[in-house]
């Protein structure tokens, strides 16, 4: 019974869905049926401040690529529950970015549901002071884009063809 239930993870994390060779677990940790999301930015600490980065530069960045895909809402019952997570960390010169998919989820074994990160793109490194912000939102836009192409990559039938 055991090794059943382990192919079956398998298949349902590897089997194609379409033939866009998407997986389950593609469509798991994206699908949304095209529905908008809200964005939220975690509060920086006095490091990230003292280089320039604000909350407002990161809100904006990703409500900016959110829009312009037309995937971007303030509305929660618009957004079913889904948002965007935006974390930037700074410490010193070191920084840490985290761009996470929260979503609603259920759990069938537990008979309950609740919001869970399902995607998740980040990044760590060091800053030179100076150009420290400009260096790191360049990294948070660059994890906004990935999210987006492969939001719309499994999206792309209920987005209409986007």
């Amino acid at each position: 019974m055991k090794l059943v239930i382990a192919l079956a993870a398998i298949w349902l994390c590897c089997a194609p869905v379409a033939a866009q060779g998407q997986t389950v677990l593609d469509r798991f940790e994206l699908f949304n049926e095209c529905r908008p999301s809200q964005i939220v930015v975690e509060s920086l600490s006095a490091d990230a401040k003292n280089i320039g980065l604000t909350k407002e530069r990161l809100r904006l960045a990703a409500e900016s690529r959110l829009r312009a895909a037309r995937l971007y809402t303030d509305s929660r019952e618009a957004a079913s529950g889904a948002y965007l997570y935006v974390r930037v960390t700074v410490v010193g010169v070191a920084y840490a970015i985290e761009v996470n998919y929260k979503k609603r989820v259920f759990d069938l074994a537990g008979d309950v549901g609740g919001l869970a990160t399902t995607w998740e793109v980040g990044s760590t490194g060091t800053h030179g002071n100076a150009l420290g912000s400009a260096f790191i939102m360049q990294y948070v836009s660059e994890h906004l884009d990935q999210f987006l192409a492969n939001y719309l990559k499994v999206n792309e039938p209920a987005c209409g063809g986007l």
